[in-house]
């Protein structure tokens, strides 16, 4: 009777060559659902804190994710700036796609609605890894193009909590996702 036996080994020879994983622009997963975002105004001219949550993953390759909020991105230019204000509300470290989704809360500082009857708004989160004005700029528009993700809500605020303060009071107000930031605009200096 004859046993036969037969293997297969691989000598490696040297460092195994690993390479980084490359950079992805980040995901942006809406957590708040819009139904939460309407209020009643008790204070015609009142301020209101607006919290938002997301779950973001992305490849950072070592890069922090920059996040900033915009007020009405895409409605018209102020100051050589496609939104109307803007707040910059942190760096999420950097991670890997294999962490997974990480949870993240936000505030916007909503400003009252000037004597009306409602006030509504939209409120863009913008993530990316850099800004064309790089840091320290207050002009918040991706570097690159292809590295950047946007969610946008809208806020809504009435006098009388109804079945008249629906969101068809927001018309005027921008909850599509273009990157108005393209083409690129003049830069504020």
């Amino acid at each position: 009777m004859g046993v036969m036996v037969g293997s297969s080994a691989c000598i490696v020879l040297g460092e195994p060559q690993y390479r980084e994983p490359e950079q992805t622009a980040p995901r942006v997963t809406p957590l708040t659902r819009p139904e939460e975002l309407i209020t009643e105004l008790s204070e015609p001219d009142g301020s209101w804190l607006v919290p938002f949550r997301v779950a973001i993953e992305s490849e950072d390759a070592g890069e922090k994710v920059e996040l900033v909020l915009l007020r009405n991105f895409g409605g018209g230019p102020a100051e050589g700036r496609p939104y109307e204000e803007s707040v910059r509300v942190g760096d999420l470290e950097p991670g890997t796609l294999r962490d997974g989704k990480r949870a993240v809360t936000l505030e916007w500082f909503e400003t009252g609605a000037n004597g009306r009857d409602y006030d509504c708004a939209a409120i863009t989160l913008l993530a990316t890894h850099a800004y064309r004005g790089g840091t320290g700029s207050d002009f918040y528009c991706p570097a690159d193009p292809d590295d950047v993700d946007t969610v946008t809500w809208l806020v809504l605020r009435c006098r009388a909590f109804d079945d008249a303060c629906s969101f068809d009071l927001c018309a005027d107000a921008k909850a599509d996702k273009p990157n108005f930031c393209d083409p690129p605009i003049e830069e504020a200096n």
